[in-house]
């Protein structure tokens, strides 16, 4: 066991138990809200995540439906959309009851695993991945539901814990090269991105001809700068917020900041 899976499964433990927890409080009126993930209410959140809890302990996948509305866009979406209606007849007090049996059985699983980074796990859509690469994009995954949830209800946002910090690690690791390609931002520019805070971060990616050279802090030379809360920043990384309507400073190529503001999305 590496000190480095550990931390992972233990941020892990905490987005589950934190997200069940969550679940927990809604209220019978709750149910039905909308949320920021396209076409999904708060019952649809909940079925998500223990859909694939279920899955990923082991049990059968869902059967395909014959149509998929119209947020669907891609497999991976038919593939989360599958999962949730298996379990449409599910009552809400019982999907709270399931996930948390189905967080502890799937945690203990993986406790029980030798915790290598190429240690070979069931993926989130059913084929085998390596551990070091399944843990922290599914913390940020359960993390940005759980979020979704929160702003749903009213429950202020997580700032805190092992899971807050691997998802915002994550989404800091992935934007240079998501935006950068996105963006087509051509080599010999460069852009930072300045949203300090819990959640986001100040970083600087300067283009190369082998691609984006990211580093910490926000240069002056910049060709452009983005600047934003780093709540602003996370909604735009986890696609749950439309660049236009983001509250984001364009400081420098403001053509060039425009395609990369469009272009911050990780979330399929």
């Amino acid at each position: 066991m590496t000190a480095e899976m550990q931390s992972l499964l233990d941020a892990y433990d905490d987005a589950l138990h934190s997200f069940h927890q969550l679940a927990s409080t809604v209220r019978d009126d709750q149910w039905r809200l909308p949320t920021d993930c396209p076409g999904w209410t708060v019952r649809e959140q909940v079925a998500h995540v223990l859909a694939l809890e279920l899955q990923l302990g082991g049990e059968p996948l869902p059967p395909r439906l014959d149509t998929y509305p119209p947020h669907v866009r891609n497999l991976s979406g038919e593939h989360m959309e599958n999962g949730i209606a298996a379990l449409r007849d599910v009552e809400p007090a019982d999907l709270v009851a399931r996930l948390g049996v189905a967080v502890d059985e799937h945690l203990a699983q993986l406790r029980a695993t030798d915790l290598e980074p190429e240690t070979v796990v069931v993926g989130t859509l059913g084929s085998p991945v390596p551990l070091a690469r399944f843990l922290p994009i599914r913390v940020l995954d359960v993390w940005t539901h759980g979020e979704d949830v929160r702003r749903a209800v009213g429950v202020e946002p997580s700032t805190t814990g092992l899971a807050t910090q691997v998802a915002r690690d994550q989404t800091m690791a992935f934007l240079p090269f998501f935006a950068t390609e996105r963006a087509q931002v051509p080599a010999g520019s460069s852009y930072a991105i300045d949203a300090p805070g819990p959640l986001g971060g100040q970083l600087t990616v300067v283009v190369g001809e082998d691609g984006p050279e990211p580093s910490d802090g926000v240069r002056e030379d910049a060709t452009v700068t983005l600047r934003m809360s780093d709540a602003t920043l996370m909604l735009l990384a986890c696609g749950r917020l439309r660049p236009a309507d983001a509250d984001v400073e364009v400081v420098g190529d403001q053509d060039l900041g425009g395609r990369l503001l469009g272009a911050l999305a990780i979330a399929p």
